[in-house]
C-alpha cells in the first residue's frame, strides 16, 4: 500500500468511525475541535463527546491545525494562517461559545522565546448569534469582510509552523483553545465545530513543499455535547411514560401504592373456614 492510499484509508476511517459520510473533494488543511476537560456535571467520553452535561457546566476545547500531504514526508506540511467562525449548531444543546489564540512567549525584553498563533493579523473572533439560535457563537456570515472572524497566524508568517499528520484528526500543531457553557441542555447535542471562510487568503498553508493559499472549509469531525433534559422538555409521550412510572410508586392514604386496593376488613375467622352461626 502506498503512503498516499495510506492516508486517505486513514482519512475514511476517521470519518466513518464518527458516522459520518466521505467528503466528495476537500481541501488538505483541516481545523480540528477536542475537549480537554469539563468543569461541573457530565462526563468528557472522548475528544469529540460530552454527555450529561446541565446548566452551566463548561466544556473546554483545544484547536488544531492539520495538514494532509501526498508523498512520504510530514516534514514539508505546514501551517501558516486561517480565518473562520465557530458555531455550536442552530438545534441541541444551546451555550457560550469563547475563543482565543494560542499566545507567543516572549521574555523580560520582549523578545520571542516561543512563537504563538497571534500573528499580526490574528484575532480572537465576535461572540455574536451566527445561526438564529438563542446562544453566542465565534466570528461572522459577511465572507468578504475580514473583520470579527476568528483568524489564527503564525507569529512568524510568512514562515509556518510544522502541522504534518497522516490522520486529519490527530496530530498536527495547537492553534488555539476555547470554551462552550452550557445555557440550555437538551437531549439532542450541540455540535461545535469550525465553520469555514469563501475568500481567496482565508486559509494559507504548505503541503509536500507547496504554499497554497485557498477559501477555508469546515472541520471535518465537530465536537458533541450533549444534556440531560428536564422532563418538561421531554418528548410527550416520554413525559406520560415517566409520570405514569412515578404515579405507580406513589404512596396513597393508608400507605398502599397506586393502583393496589385496600384488603377487606377482618373477619375473625380464617379462609376456608365455614362461619359459625
Amino acid at each position: 500500500m502506498n503512503l498516499k492510499f495510506a492516508r486517505r484509508a486513514a482519512l475514511a476511517s476517521a470519518i466513518m468511525s464518527h458516522g459520518l459520510a466521505m467528503p466528495f473533494a476537500r481541501g488538505s488543511l483541516n481545523i480540528d475541535v477536542r475537549a480537554t476537560s469539563i468543569t461541573g456535571p457530565g462526563t468528557l467520553v472522548s475528544s469529540k463527546q460530552a454527555i450529561n452535561v446541565q446548566v452551566g457546566t463548561v466544556v473546554r476545547f483545544d484547536v488544531f491545525a492539520t495538514v494532509i500531504g501526498t508523498n512520504a514526508s510530514l516534514a514539508d506540511d505546514k501551517f501558516i494562517a486561517v480565518s473562520g467562525s465557530f458555531r455550536s449548531g442552530a438545534i441541541g444543546t444551546q451555550g457560550t461559545l469563547q475563543l482565543d489564540l494560542v499566545r507567543s512567549v516572549t521574555d523580560s525584553n520582549g523578545d520571542m522565546i516561543t512563537p504563538g498563533f497571534d500573528g499580526p493579523n490574528s484575532s480572537a473572533g465576535l461572540q455574536q448569534n451566527l445561526d438564529g439560535d438563542s446562544d453566542l457563537d465565534v466570528g461572522s456570515n459577511t465572507d468578504s469582510d475580514p473583520a470579527n472572524f476568528w483568524c489564527a497566524q503564525y507569529a512568524l508568517a510568512p514562515e509556518a509552523a510544522s502541522a504534518g499528520t497522516a490522520n486529519p484528526v490527530t496530530g498536527g500543531c495547537r492553534i488555539g483553545f476555547g470554551t462552550f457553557t452550557v445555557t440550555a441542555p437538551f437531549g439532542t447535542a450541540a455540535r461545535i465545530n469550525f465553520e469555514g471562510r469563501n475568500a481567496p487568503l482565508a486559509a494559507q498553508y504548505v503541503q509536500d513543499g507547496v504554499a497554497i493559499q485557498e477559501p477555508s472549509i469546515q472541520g471535518l469531525l465537530w465536537l458533541e455535547v450533549r444534556g440531560v433534559p428536564e422532563p418538561s422538555i421531554l418528548p410527550p409521550a416520554l413525559g406520560a411514560a415517566i409520570t405514569l412510572r412515578r404515579s405507580r410508586h406513589r404512596p396513597l392514604r393508608g400507605g398502599r401504592p397506586a393502583g393496589e386496593s385496600n384488603p377487606a376488613p377482618h373477619s375473625g375467622h380464617r379462609p376456608g373456614e365455614a362461619r359459625r352461626s
